[in-house]
């Protein structure tokens, strides 16, 4: 633009750093200490600080001076917005505060249940006549209100009071945003998250975070090019800022205007930033930094581009499911014709390999500084896939419950069996067998027993790091992971991609059962092998260590086929334990290690399962009886060698091979 090239030549020592908006330019005055951009130039050739005062006009290529109904017209816009200052301040100061309204309480603790916070805020107000909610959008300062943003009370829609109004384009405001200028200012940076809603921005002010602030632009609508206004005047004071529009349709449209930019992207499911945060209010073990800080904040531009190719991909498969439902009724001749009239080419591919092996250094092999290898617990490595195999009602769900607590446990203070060693972190258990009642029911036995022995509450470990979830409605007997049509293996990639998700960002889970996800032959080593590829898959695919759930075969079922069959789930598995209880006294059970194929197998565990409580008989704890316990009394078992004896008979258990791992 002509002006701006002017303006460069008349101050050439000067550094405007100009950044272009739609109808104006917006730099750095020449003519004071402007720290902040406050000098703008239109594409009319007028130019002028709002700080100093400083103006003027360009007209045919030269620099002339305003005329006077120039000035008077430009002075009358700046009483303008004096007067829009003042009528915002005062219909402001004639509004309530937010916690003397019944009715707002009443809405406000339904939609974010932050009550304390409001009573003390000063900022919300209610107009009590026409039941609205006000919302101050101040200037850095904090001294003048820009514009008030209302919110009927019940409703959605957002909407200017009567007595208010709008100020220039060019002045920077927002709701909250005095706040966040106040901790940019004190800490000399900060972290500021820019969002759509008012209630987001309070969402974090109850754990108020020292380095992060978060303001609210009024919707999407103040997701438009002009915020480029504040995000300048907000990084002029060393703040990262981060852009977390909704997680909607119009939340992501507004993305593309901003691709240099960073943003906070959203877990899937979750609406908006303040949904994160509202639900666990009043929760004082949450902890909101730690929730912050595990949020992908990455460059916008960069995941637009990942978003694309994913919804690229999902189309693409999409065509190719739709062609192998098809290929059953119609010749590929026929299917090309159909997706040619609607503008689809398809044509078969070759099948490439994404990624490249990984050769060894022959050279550094030999010398260089290996990380240690990391257990899950002692002999299942980490992103393997592993096998826990018993007979139904031996009791391997309850166990695998409390293995998921105990790896979740960062604080280390619950260790069951004492099986794990120094690696804690996130968890998860997906079953397909047990309904969610069922679910909830053992996890309450297992609170109540650490409590009633241990003197511990599993609630105070830290909720994110676990998740139990059932998918029993989803994988039925119509539906499997995996089935045999035909000949061919038929993966249902939505059931692949679901235990997919639910394996990401955890870094042990354990699935239950084997049995129930799929409907394969049991007795096939393709078949098996098969099955257990897919959990490597995953493992491999997400970094999760995978422990699969699964059934042995009762002693009285024999045959090669079935012996085979087991045997690839156990082959392919690179970690197998079993667990088994005595002929003669089923409480009486082991839990024997057989295959490590990282480390030498442990020794395996006798174990005496009795009620810990005589008025509840849910309520199971475990002796170890190779180990003295004064709890532990019974006159019928015991310990020669290290091993159990049973009324003076030598301690054996139900005669299956681990290898006989497959279905009931």
């Amino acid at each position: 633009m002509q002006t701006i090239e002017l303006l460069k030549n008349k101050y050439p020592e000067h550094n405007f750093d100009f950044r272009e908006y739609p109808k104006y330019f917006l730099g750095h005055c020449p003519e004071h200490d402007d720290k902040h951009p406050s000098f703008t130039a239109n594409k009319n050739g007028y130019y002028k600080c709002w700080s100093c005062g400083f103006q003027g006009k360009v007209k045919d290529g030269e620099f002339e001076e305003l005329t006077a109904e120039e000035k008077e017209k430009i002075a009358a816009e700046r009483e303008r917005q004096k007067q829009i200052f003042k009528n915002n301040a005062e219909f402001y100061k004639s509004l309530v505060q937010s916690h003397k309204s019944d009715t707002a309480l009443e809405y406000l603790s339904k939609r974010i249940n932050l009550l304390e916070i409001l009573k003390k805020s000063e900022l919300v107000r209610i107009n009590l006549d026409k039941n609205f909610i006000a919302f101050p959008y101040t200037t850095p300062d904090g001294l003048t209100i820009g514009r008030i943003v209302a919110r009927k009370i019940y409703e959605k829609k957002i909407f200017k009071p009567d007595g208010t109004d709008i100020a220039n384009t060019n002045t920077i405001n927002a709701f909250y945003l005095h706040n966040a200028v106040h901790r940019l200012k004190q800490n000399n940076k900060g972290i500021v998250i820019i969002v759509e809603g008012e209630f987001d921005a309070l969402a974090l002010e109850q754990w108020q975070l020292k380095d992060v602030s978060v303001i609210a632009v009024a919707g999407t609508s103040g997701f438009s090019k002009k915020l480029y206004n504040l995000i300048d005047y907000l990084k002029s004071l060393n703040a990262i800022v981060l852009l977390c529009p909704d997680n909607d349709e119009a939340g992501i449209k507004v993305l593309p205007n901003f691709k240099s930019e960073l943003m906070v992207e959203l877990p899937e499911g979750i609406k908006d930033f303040g949904e994160l945060f509202f639900k666990n209010a009043g929760d004082s073990e949450f902890d909101a930094l730690e929730i912050f800080k595990n949020l992908r904040k990455d460059n916008i531009g960069k995941v637009l581009k990942e978003r694309e190719q994913i919804e690229r991909k999902r189309q693409k498969q999409e065509i190719k499911d739709n062609i192998e439902r098809l290929s059953d009724v119609l010749s590929m001749d026929d299917i090309n014709n159909i997706l040619s009239a609607q503008g689809v080419k398809f044509k078969d591919e070759k099948i490439e390999c994404d990624t490249k092996g990984a050769k060894i250094d022959n050279v550094n092999v030999w010398t260089k500084t290996l990380p240690p290898q990391r257990f899950i617990f002692a002999g299942f490595k980490a992103k393997k896939v592993g096998i826990f195999a018993g007979t139904g009602g031996v009791g391997k769900s309850y166990m695998a419950l409390q293995f998921i607590l105990s790896f979740a446990d960062k604080t280390k203070k619950m260790n069951y069996l004492n099986l794990f060693g120094s690696v804690r972190g996130k968890a998860g258990y997906m079953t397909n067998e047990d309904d969610l009642d069922d679910l909830e029911h053992r996890l309450q036995q297992i609170r109540k027993y650490y409590i009633q022995k241990y003197d511990t509450d599993v609630r105070k470990i830290n909720p994110r790091n676990y998740e139990f979830e059932t998918i029993a409605k989803i994988l039925t007997a119509k539906r499997k992971l995996v089935r045999l049509t035909k000949g061919e293996y038929k993966i249902d990639q939505d059931i692949y991609n679901y235990i997919r998700d639910f394996c990401k960002e955890k870094e042990f889970v354990i699935f239950d059962t084997l049995a129930r996800s799929h409907s394969l032959k049991v007795n096939d080593p393709g078949d098996m092998g098969f099955l257990i590829g897919i959990f490597e898959d995953i493992a491999k695919e997400t970094d999760a260590s995978i422990l699969i759930l699964a059934h042995t075969n009762k002693a009285d079922l024999e045959g090669k086929d079935k012996v085979a069959g087991a045997a690839q789930i156990t082959d392919n598995a690179r970690f197998v334990m079993t667990l088994k209880s005595h002929k003669e006294s089923k409480d009486v059970k082991t839990l024997e290690f057989h295959k490590a194929s990282y480390s030498k197998p442990s020794e395996p565990l006798f174990l005496k399962w009795q009620p810990a409580d005589p008025h509840n008989q849910d309520i199971v704890e475990l002796f170890d009886l190779t180990i003295p316990n004064d709890d532990f009394e019974d006159k019928n078992i015991s310990i020669k060698r290290g091993r159990p004896r049973i009324k003076n008979k030598n301690f054996q258990y139900e005669d299956d091979d681990f290898d006989n791992i497959g279905d009931d």
